[in-house]
């Protein structure tokens, strides 16, 4: 690459990055191409060259995150991906879940703006999905290899888990779980997913249950 394309790239991927810290820090409210300029460290008409507006600031910056963090969950879910125990996992999930609140807090942060902008704007929803789906699908590889008979289901159910974990301690810093409570929590979740019964119904359907025979309806008769 060119030396003068290099130093654009660069320019360009500092002001995404400042636009995610301003996320991360105020809101999306406070993205503006001076603030971002600001925070940047670059004059205002280099906000101005790479985006036309505000929405595209967003979008593009919603884009970087989404690789830096697919990244960074393909790294974390390699050990997943291994063949562990069942504890290991919850072990593995855990820590994972602890590095993000407390390792890249402020990155989550800006995930979680940038997730309320994708609710009102549909064409961010691809980004939204790129790390959430790499990490489903090895956690439904991972959950298969130790006998999880509902792979799909249960690996739905351990990152709504996840997902309300990281809101919850997000909310309250302060009396975030450290990694033995979330280790003893992730512990609980897969001890409890293990203890279910066998589904014997077509998924999407009420299972069957033995009701007793109806008493015969006297007062209709007599």
């Amino acid at each position: 690459m060119p030396k003068r394309r290099a130093r654009g790239a660069k320019r360009r991927t500092a002001v995404l990055e400042a636009t995610l810290r301003l996320l991360a820090r105020e809101g999306a409210s406070a993205i503006t191409h001076r603030a971002v300029a600001r925070e940047a460290d670059v004059p205002i008409a280099a906000t101005t060259y790479y985006f036309t507006s505000k929405d595209d600031m967003i979008e593009e910056a919603f884009r970087l995150h989404a690789e830096k963090e697919a990244r960074r969950v393909a790294a974390a879910t390699r050990a997943i991906d291994a063949q562990l125990t069942r504890a290991q996992l919850a072990d593995q999930l855990a820590e994972f879940l602890f590095e993000g609140l407390h390792g890249t807090r402020s990155s989550l942060i800006a995930e979680y703006e940038l997730l309320i902008q994708a609710a009102r704007r549909p064409e961010l929803e691809a980004y939204s999905r790129i790390f959430y789906d790499t990490i489903e699908a090895q956690l439904e590889r991972a959950l298969s290899s130790i006998g999880s008979a509902h792979a799909e289901e249960d690996a739905r159910i351990i990152m709504a888990i996840l997902a309300g974990l990281e809101v919850d301690n997000l909310a309250t810093p302060a009396t975030a779980l450290d990694l033995e409570r979330l280790t003893a929590l992730m512990h609980r979740v897969l001890d409890g997913l293990w203890s279910l019964p066998a589904q014997t119904s077509a998924p999407g359907t009420a299972p069957e249950t033995s009701r007793p025979p109806r008493p015969p309806n006297t007062e209709r008769n007599a």
